[in-house]
């Protein structure tokens, strides 16, 4: 299984971003990866904001959630999509560039609603961050359901 670390994915989409920007700000879902691997992230395009990230090899029906969190923030991911909300724990992974990660199922209930709907929101911190994607941000986000299985 090869995984994209956030090193090598901020490479390609930049740093993440302070949770304040909302969809109207210019943020969108876009995708990067090869047959291999695939990233889904949450960002503003031509910069270096990252809001939250998505890594998974195909067929393996493994999600890696990444975020690049404040110093302070609690090492959990809280996402909602609609009514159904789930929070996970994450792990501060300090080896290249500080990043909190944590693994699900592709079958999970939020990601499943958010590959339904496009809806998803990341409650962080007391901020909540929507990220709700549009028609050709959802064609991108089904692509990278389809390639996770």
């Amino acid at each position: 299984m090869r995984c994209w670390s956030p090193l090598l994915i901020t490479a390609a989409f930049g740093l993440a971003a302070p949770l304040a920007a909302q969809n109207g700000d210019g943020l969108e879902w876009n995708i990067r990866g090869d047959d291999e691997s695939m990233t889904l992230a949450f960002e503003l395009p031509d910069t270096d904001a990252v809001h939250l990230g998505m890594t998974c090899d195909r067929g393996s029906g493994r999600i890696t959630l990444w975020r690049i969190p404040p110093a302070d923030a609690r090492p959990e991911f809280r996402l909602s999509s609609g009514p159904i909300d789930a929070t996970y724990s994450g792990t501060l992974r300090t080896d290249e560039l500080p990043y909190l990660s944590t693994i699900v199922s592709s079958q999970d209930r939020v990601l499943k609603r958010f590959l339904a709907t496009g809806e998803l929101a990341l409650t962080a911190d007391g901020a909540v961050e929507r990220m709700n994607a549009t028609q050709p941000q959802r064609d991108r986000i089904a692509r990278f359901f389809q390639h996770c299985g």
